[in-house]
């Protein structure tokens, strides 16, 4: 965590810092980071991140360290087991992994993760899943607090936006699972091109999906 990037995102205005714990390389070319071997330089991380007025909000795995260091879904059972207990005093909120439906499908797999988080913290436990998707019911059912962690995509309309969060706050609030506008401005990315690259765009994007009942943004 550098200093630098710390003081940027306070200048935009933002309350809350996002990090993934263990990092695999398949993916995006990044450097990899496996927090869960780690734990005292995780720890002292986001304690910077704290110190720097910053909320750390964690990511507890991304696809690419599933697919190279774990495998396999009771393996990463045990992972959160031993891990999140080692951290989760120091975060506001965590998640799973990014986009869990490319690695976990199956609605029991995916009420085994979230059960395998609650037992560890009373924390709020995101659900991240791509474009326009929201988490299974069976996820998130009798875990409240839970958090839906919206992807918009590149391209997608303020109307279909606001569409989906009508759809998915209908579906999850009664379980206790808020809305969040997580992924709402991404710049262009290789052949993806983006309607809001901005933070002006995003900000007057968001604004709308806040008033419709998201969280957060």
């Amino acid at each position: 965590v550098q200093d630098a990037m710390l003081a940027y995102q306070k200048s935009l205005g933002a309350t809350h810092f996002l990090i993934t714990m263990n990092v695999g390389r398949g993916r995006i070319p990044v450097g990899s980071w496996a927090g869960e071997k780690r734990v005292g330089e995780t720890r002292v991380g986001l304690q910077r991140v704290i110190d720097a007025d910053l909320a750390p909000a964690l990511m507890l795995s991304n696809q690419s360290y599933f697919e190279d260091e774990v495998e396999e879904l009771e393996d990463f059972l045990k992972m959160l087991d031993r891990f999140v207990p080692q951290i989760e005093d120091l975060c506001s909120w965590l998640c799973p992994m990014w986009e869990i439906g490319d690695i976990f499908r199956d609605s029991r797999d995916r009420r085994r993760i979230t059960q395998a988080i609650r037992t560890q913290t009373q924390k709020p436990i995101g659900i991240h899943e791509r474009s326009l998707e929201g988490p299974y019911r069976d996820e998130v059912r009798g875990f409240a607090p839970t958090i839906s962690l919206v992807q918009f995509g590149f391209r997608t309309t303020v109307d279909r936006a606001l569409e989906f969060v009508e759809a998915n706050k209908r579906r999850l609030d009664r379980y206790g699972c808020t809305t969040a506008c997580f992924e709402h401005s991404i710049p262009d990315w290789g052949p993806w091109r983006s309607d809001r690259p901005t933070l002006e765009q995003a900000k007057a994007f968001s604004r709308q999906m806040l008033d419709a009942g998201c969280i957060f943004d």
